[in-house]
């Protein structure tokens, strides 16, 4: 299953139209360009060993285009159904995920998913309901003390809110 990729830059998320620029698609590479390219694991080794989940070696082929698509997904699947089985995991219906794939704002996404209203939530995160009605409208960044707070009143880790 192919997932849909976000076209487009939208202003307020935490960065600039040119860092937009510098990490979408770009189909002007040439192949000189990317034959040139780092794997992800050679170009952020100490990323990619923070999150290798435990026993589990990260694979890199010799040749990128060398991938069995198949292996992969049966693992990545059976990783999954292990972290969704420990409560590490959860799944989250198609009508929330739709909206946060379509860049709808996270914080509202997960308050409404949790059936929390916003008095709930802002009590909860430790923050005032004028703050969180500013987060969820796009008005302002939320502050990274803000972030942690509303994921934990959420029940989620603060990825899932960037």
């Amino acid at each position: 299953m192919k997932l849909p990729t976000i076209k487009g830059f939208k202003a307020g998320r935490g960065y600039t139209k040119a860092d937009w620029d510098e990490v979408s698609d770009s189909p002007e590479a040439t192949d000189e360009q990317l034959a040139q390219a780092k794997s992800f694991k050679e170009a952020f080794p100490d990323l990619v060993a923070t999150i290798a989940p435990s026993g589990h070696e990260v694979h890199q082929p010799d040749d990128p285009h060398d991938i069995d698509d198949d292996a992969v997904a049966t693992d990545d699947l059976r990783i999954f159904r292990e972290r969704l089985a420990a409560g590490q995991e959860e799944l989250v219906p198609a009508e929330f995920a739709d909206r946060m794939i379509d860049g709808e704002n996270l914080v509202k996404v997960w308050r409404e998913y949790r059936e929390m209203t916003v008095d709930q939530l802002a009590r909860r995160a430790g923050i005032s309901v004028e703050q969180l009605m500013q987060i969820e409208t796009d008005e302002r960044i939320a502050t990274i003390d803000e972030v942690k707070g509303l994921a934990a009143a959420l029940y989620i880790d603060v990825d899932d809110l960037t």
